[in-house]
């Protein structure tokens, strides 16, 4: 979690929060505000792949960039397509997190930022816990499951 004043956008604050992801990662799908150089090198750092749909009226960066290839799948196969190939869809399961944390309250209620920092950290908290509470605990046919 990364709380910022307005004066911050999403992208500037991608690659601080991809460095707090421990262990290794695969893929980094996100929408078409992380389509920055400075997002794409973060991901590149951590040899995982982007499926970030590039903006309207993109032009290819050279140098054989990934992001030119992503240009040419949806150039070849229409964005839907390309959507389908790369698995972007799993970007959904974010943005459900997302609709959840809001259902907390769509705005802060904390006058202070640090006051609102630990808001946002509490509210994060919560669903963690919700989420955590929620998992399904999966047996083999035949096994008897641990106990809790």
């Amino acid at each position: 979690i990364e709380v910022t004043t307005a004066d911050w956008g999403d992208s500037e604050v991608f690659p601080g929060l991809l460095d707090q992801v421990e262990g290794e990662v695969s893929q980094v799908s996100a929408d078409g505000a992380y389509d920055t150089k400075g997002c794409h090198a973060a991901i590149a750092d951590r040899d995982a792949r982007a499926t970030i749909p590039p903006r309207d009226g993109a032009v290819p960066w050279g140098d054989d960039h990934p992001r030119d290839g992503i240009l040419k799948e949806i150039a070849a196969k229409g964005s839907a397509g390309w959507k389908n190939d790369s698995d972007y869809h799993r970007r959904s399961i974010a943005e459900n997190m997302m609709y959840r944390l809001k259902q907390l309250g769509d705005s802060l209620y904390s006058r202070t930022f640090e006051r609102q920092v630990t808001e946002a950290h509490v509210r994060a908290a919560i669903i963690n816990t919700f989420t955590y509470l929620g998992m399904p605990q999966s047996v083999g046919v035949g096994q008897i499951a641990p106990a809790a």
